[in-house]
């Protein structure tokens, strides 16, 4: 799950065995770019989501303590079952 906070999009939990967690993503982390897309709001995010599909690993980039990292993450599915799920 991510939050809107003055215009950068907070990372406020991470699924352990989930995508996120697997990639190293942490609690707190501002993700900034998505596939080569700048990030500042939940609609960058999902603008930059339209141009994936399940399977693809795309690079994601994130501060951490004033620092920048590089992931990489696999999409998956978002199973039915998740607490995150919303219809």
């Amino acid at each position: 799950m991510v939050e809107e906070k003055e215009e950068s999009l907070v990372v406020n939990d991470v699924v352990e065995k989930g995508p996120a967690g697997k990639a190293g993503l942490q609690k707190e982390d501002i993700i900034t770019q998505f596939s080569g897309h700048p990030i500042k709001t939940l609609a960058d995010l999902k603008i930059a989501l339209f141009s994936t599909k399940i399977g693809d690993k795309v690079s994601i980039q994130v501060e951490r303590d004033g620092k920048t990292l590089d992931k990489v993450v696999e999409l998956t599915a978002q199973p039915r079952f998740s607490p995150h799920f919303k219809k």
